[in-house]
């Protein structure tokens, strides 16, 4: 639980993201959550497993959800 979705973040990108992202990385930042969420879902918010399927640590999860704002703080 506490995640967001994809439509949620498209309207509404995490401030915690500097102000002035190219589209490009913007569109690079979408893509990247996206993959998270989708995963997330498939694995039933197991972050160990989903981190593995990203192939990433788990730690490198955790930073991620926190720097998108798709986790609570």
């Amino acid at each position: 639980g506490g995640l967001c979705s994809t439509e949620s973040f498209c309207r509404n990108p995490p401030r915690l993201l500097p102000p002035n992202l190219s589209p490009l990385a913007l569109a690079r930042i979408r893509a990247e959550i996206q993959c998270i969420l989708e995963s997330l879902a498939k694995n039933k918010n197991n972050r160990a497993r989903t981190a593995s399927d990203l192939h990433i640590s788990r730690v490198a999860l955790y930073k991620k959800l926190h720097q998108y704002g798709l986790m609570p703080s």
